[in-house]
């Protein structure tokens, strides 16, 4: 079994995006009404830092336990998928620069009663998406163009799954 965590490095650089983002929105919002239309932005963009800053420390307390049976995840809660039980897999790009140089990634995998979204800061992100990958060929799964793509993106193997077929006027 192989533990799994988010890079302290990357942890570190978002709490301190969240806190300037908080202050930077916090700070002016002293000197102005909340009842007006600045107020309401910078209010609503503080909420926005606080959020993240909320996500990152749920992220940096995250650890992940990729082993042959499955993939478990701790964070706030204890959540497991075992490979022979998934249902779902969806790899989607998101990517930060119009021109798509930079970006990130979230694996989703699903099972019958249980979701995994992973992003693609997590150490060891392409051995879980390989193992992924693997499992939903296993069991047969049909995933998306987009999620091929993104899987051939990372160089993983794509041959052995199978592309979902969009429906054309009701018909597959």
């Amino acid at each position: 079994m192989t533990r799994l965590r988010y890079p302290g490095h990357i942890i570190i650089s978002d709490y301190t995006r969240a806190g300037v983002g908080t202050l930077l929105t916090l700070g002016p919002l002293t000197a102005v009404p909340v009842a007006s239309i600045a107020g309401i932005v910078l209010s609503l963009l503080a909420v926005l830092f606080i959020f993240f800053a909320g996500r990152t420390w749920v992220r940096g307390r995250t650890a992940v336990h990729l082993s042959d049976e499955g993939l478990a995840v701790t964070a706030l809660q204890y959540k497991s998928i075992s490979w022979q039980d998934v249902a779902s897999l969806e790899l989607r790009y998101f990517p930060t620069r119009r021109d798509r140089s930079q970006g990130w990634m979230r694996l989703t995998l699903k099972s019958a009663d249980t979701t995994l979204r992973l992003e693609s800061t997590l150490e060891g992100f392409d051995s879980i998406t390989r193992a992924a990958a693997r499992a939903a060929a296993q069991q047969g799964l049909s995933v998306s163009p987009s999620t091929l793509e993104n899987l051939r993106a990372l160089d993983l193997p794509t041959d052995h799954l199978q592309e979902n077929r969009p429906a054309v006027n009701g018909v597959q």
